[in-house]
């Protein structure tokens, strides 16, 4: 889970919708800025949400590539 500021509130944001938040991002954003004014909460926050998935997708793409490797 990732603590993120929502309009003046703190709000937890399990990873399952912060991997679809990523991938919304990437499939229908061009800015965090834009798409931070959709959701309704700061770019800090999405930064932080996007930054998190982005570094797991990373170290899980490495994992599976070195598995494959044997």
């Amino acid at each position: 889970m990732i603590l993120i500021k929502n309009n003046g509130t703190f709000k937890h944001v399990s990873k399952k919708d912060c991997e679809n938040i990523y991938y919304d991002y990437l499939n229908n954003y061009l800015t965090l800025s834009c798409m931070a004014e959709d959701y309704g909460v700061s770019y800090y926050s999405l930064e932080t949400i996007i930054k998190t998935i982005k570094i797991s997708s990373i170290k899980k793409e490495k994992n599976y590539i070195e598995s494959i490797k044997g």
